[in-house]
C-alpha cells in the first residue's frame, strides 16, 4: 500500500516471504534488515533475538552474521586507543568541528584477558608515553614475559574513559580538570580569546585559551552535600552553626510530616557519598520555608541555599543564562566571604589553641570547583556576547561526565536478562562498549539518512519532555547581559550584621558524632532500588502536616468509584482526603533499603 508511511514494516514482510520460498543457505538480508537484527540483538540479548528468529524463519539473519558484522564494524574499540580518525569522519559528515568533551572512570574486575583481535593481554595498567597511553603494549609471545607481567605488575582496578559530545559549532572543551604543561597557549591558532576589562582583577583566566574546563556538576553538588553530613567537620557561618542534627531534627519532630520536608535518614546518611538525588530533596522550598522559621538553623539554611545556587547555575536545563550567570558567583563571592572569616577565626583562635581552619570550610576541591567553574562560564558567556560562538554554546547543563557514566551503566545492563552479573572486565568493558558504539551509529545515520524505511527507536516519556522542554538563548538575550551591572553579593540570602563575628565561647573540640562516617567507603556494587516496608504501625488517623497544597503527591479531595480502592480516606488537618496507597508506602517509609549486588555481601547483609 503506497499510502502505508512505515515502509519498513513491508520490507520486511517481503524478506520474510522472499527467503521462505529459498533454502536457508541461499537467505538474504538487505542493509536495513541487517541493523534492525543489531539493534535487536544489542538491545535484547542473544536469547531474545533466538527466540524471534527461530519462531519466524527467514526474517532475521543467523548469529554468525551478527558476529560477522560487529567485527568487522568502524566502531571497534581498543584498549589505550584515542579513536580521532573516526571521531574526524562523524563530525565531518555532520559539519560539526567543535566538541564537548567528558572523563570518568569506574571500578573493574581486576583480571587479565587474551584480546584475539589485538593480540594484546588486557588488565594491566596501561604504560604512557607523554600522557598518552601506548596501545596495545602488553603483547608478547613469551610466556616467560607473560609470566613475569603476572608477578611484577599490579593488575588495574580502574577503567578511565573519555567521550566526546558534540555541539553545533562549538570550539573544543573538556569536561575533566587538567593541565597542560609546556604549552604556550597564545602561540596556538586555535585558542579562544575576549578581551578582558583591566578592572577585572577578581578574574583568573587569561584573554587567550586553548581549553575550557568545567567540573562535573553531579559531582560538585555531591561534594558540597556530603561536606555537610561530615562528622570531623565543624562548620560554621559567624555564630550560626551549619549541622547535620539540624535536618535530624526536623525528621524526628512529630510537627511535621514526610509531607512537609520529603526527607528520610538515607538523604542524609553519610556513608551514601553518592546520593545524588538528596540534593533536590535538600534544596527544596518546603525544607527551606522550615528552616527558615527557627533562628537556630540559618546557617544550615544559608549552606543549602548555595547548593540549590549550584543546581540552578550548572544542571537546571531550563534556567536563562542571566540566572545561571548570578547563581554562579553569588556562590563564589560567598566562598571567598566564608573563607575569609574562617582564616581571621582560626588566626584569632590561636591565641588559645591552634585550630584547623580547614574543619570550619568546605573541601579545598569543592572551593576550587565553584571558582573553576564560574570563571569559565563566565569566559564562555564573553566567546557568545563577542560573536566568536554561537548561543548554542550556552547548553551548560550538558556539560558533565554522565555520558561517561551512562557508558558505564548501559554496559553492565548488557550482560543478559538471565545474567545477575552486572561487573566487568577491561576485555568485557571493551566488548559490550563496542555494540553500543555500534548501535549509536545505527541510531545516528537513521536519523541522518531520512529514508522511509527508517527504523523508529522508543524514547523514555523523561527524555520526551526534555526536549520538548529544552531552549536556546537567542544572541539578542547574550547581547543584553551587562555582567558589570549584576550585584551578585545581593544574592547572598539575607545575611544579618551579626553572621561572620567571631564568638568568644570557649572554642573546644566537639567529640565526633555516632553517625562513624567512613571515608573509604565506596561499595560500588550496592544498587539504589528501594523497597518498600510494612509501616503500618506508624500509621495514624489523623496526618498532620503545614502544608496546603499538594502537587507532587497523590493526595485528592475527590476519587472515581473505580480507582477509589487504590486510596486511603486519610484525615489531613482534620480535611477528609484520599490518599493514594503507594503514596502511603512512601509516607511511612524513613528509611531507603539497599541490598548488594554482590552474593557474598548480600548473604551477609541479610544475616545481620
Amino acid at each position: 500500500d503506497d499510502q502505508n508511511n512505515n515502509t519498513f514494516l513491508k520490507h520486511f514482510i517481503d524478506t520474510l516471504t522472499d527467503n521462505l520460498a529459498k533454502s536457508s543457505n541461499n537467505f538474504r538480508y538487505s542493509n536495513s534488515i541487517k541493523n534492525f537484527a543489531l539493534a535487536l540483538f544489542i538491545l535484547g540479548g542473544k536469547l531474545t533475538y533466538e527466540f524471534i528468529r527461530l519462531n519466524l524463519p527467514g526474517s532475521l539473519p543467523h548469529l554468525s552474521l551478527l558476529n560477522s558484522l560487529i567485527s568487522s564494524s568502524d566502531s571497534r574499540i581498543s584498549e589505550g586507543e584515542f579513536r580521532f580518525d573516526q571521531l574526524q569522519k562523524h563530525f565531518d559528515s555532520l559539519n560539526v568541528h567543535y566538541a564537548f568533551g567528558s572523563e570518568d572512570c569506574t571500578g573493574i574486575v581486576k583480571r587479565i584477558k587474551y584480546d584475539s583481535t589485538t593480540n594484546a593481554f588486557t588488565g594491566f595498567p596501561s604504560l604512557l608515553d607523554r600522557g598518552v597511553p601506548i596501545k596495545s603494549y602488553y603483547q608478547t609471545d613469551s610466556f616467560d614475559t607473560l609470566k613475569l607481567w603476572f608477578n611484577s605488575i599490579d593488575n588495574a582496578s580502574l577503567l578511565n574513559m573519555r567521550i566526546q559530545k558534540y555541539l553545533r559549532a562549538m570550539r573544543l572543551m573538556s569536561g575533566f580538570l587538567g593541565a597542560l604543561p609546556n604549552f604556550q597557549v597564545h602561540q596556538h591558532p586555535q585558542a579562544f580569546q575576549i578581551k578582558i576589562k583591566s578592572h577585572w582583577s577578581w578574574f583568573y583566566l587569561r584573554e587567550q585559551q586553548l581549553l575550557l574546563f568545567f567540573q562535573d556538576p553531579t559531582h560538585l553538588v555531591t561534594k558540597w552535600r556530603n561536606r555537610l553530613l561530615s562528622a570531623t567537620a565543624e562548620l560554621y557561618i559567624g555564630n550560626q552553626s551549619i549541622s547535620i542534627n539540624h535536618l535530624h531534627d526536623i525528621i524526628e519532630n512529630d510537627t511535621y510530616s514526610k509531607l512537609d520536608h520529603g526527607l528520610t535518614k538515607s538523604d542524609i546518611n553519610p556513608k551514601d557519598r553518592q546520593n545524588f538525588s538528596s540534593c533536590f530533596k535538600l534544596t527544596s522550598n518546603d525544607l527551606f520555608n522550615i528552616l527558615n522559621a527557627d533562628d537556630d538553623t540559618r546557617g544550615t539554611l544559608l549552606y543549602l541555599r548555595m547548593l540549590k545556587m549550584i543546581i540552578v547555575a550548572y544542571i537546571e536545563k531550563t534556567t536563562t543564562i542571566v540566572e545561571r550567570l548570578r547563581s554562579a558567583w553569588c556562590v563564589v563571592f560567598f566562598c571567598r566571604l566564608w573563607f575569609t572569616w574562617v582564616k581571621f577565626k582560626t588566626f584569632y583562635s590561636t591565641q588559645t589553641r591552634k585550630k584547623n581552619k580547614s574543619k570550619y570550610f568546605i573541601t579545598q576541591a569543592a572551593y576550587l570547583s565553584v571558582e573553576i567553574n564560574a570563571h569559565n562560564l563566565l569566559y564562555l558567556i564573553s566567546l557568545v556576547k563577542q560573536k566568536q560562538l554561537p548561543p548554542q554554546a550556552l547548553h551548560i547543563h550538558i556539560f558533565n561526565s554522565q555520558a561517561c557514566e551512562s557508558i558505564f551503566r548501559n554496559t553492565r545492563a548488557l550482560s543478559g536478562i538471565y545474567s545477575t552479573i552486572v561487573n566487568f572486565t577491561v576485555h568485557d568493558f571493551l566488548r559490550r562498549a563496542q555494540r553500543l558504539s555500534l548501535l549509536n551509529e545505527i541510531k545516528c545515520k537513521q536519523l541522518q539518512n531520512g529514508s522511509v524505511d527508517n527504523l523508529v527507536f522508543p524514547i523514555h516519556y523523561k527524555h520526551r519532555v526534555e526536549r520538548q522542554s529544552s531552549f536556546t538563548h537567542s544572541q539578542r538575550e547574550i547581547d543584553e547581559i551587562d555582567i558589570e551591572q549584576h550585584n551578585y553579593s545581593s544574592q547572598i540570602c539575607n545575611l544579618n550584621d551579626e553572621v561572620f563575628e567571631i564568638d568568644d565561647d570557649n572554642e573546644e573540640d566537639e567529640t565526633t558524632n555516632d553517625l562513624n562516617m567512613n571515608e573509604d567507603n565506596d561499595d560500588s556494587s550496592v544498587n539504589n532500588d528501594s523497597t518498600d516496608e510494612d509501616e503500618q504501625n506508624n500509621a495514624r488517623d489523623l496526618i498532620t502536616t503545614t502544608k496546603k497544597d499538594f502537587s507532587g503527591v497523590k493526595v485528592a479531595d475527590k476519587v472515581q468509584p473505580h480507582i477509589e480502592h487504590t486510596y486511603f480516606k486519610v484525615k489531613l488537618n482534620h480535611d477528609t482526603k484520599f490518599l493514594h496507597k503507594q503514596t502511603a508506602c512512601w509516607l511511612l517509609t524513613e528509611d531507603k533499603s539497599k541490598l548488594s549486588n554482590d552474593r557474598l555481601l548480600r548473604v551477609q547483609q541479610i544475616n545481620k
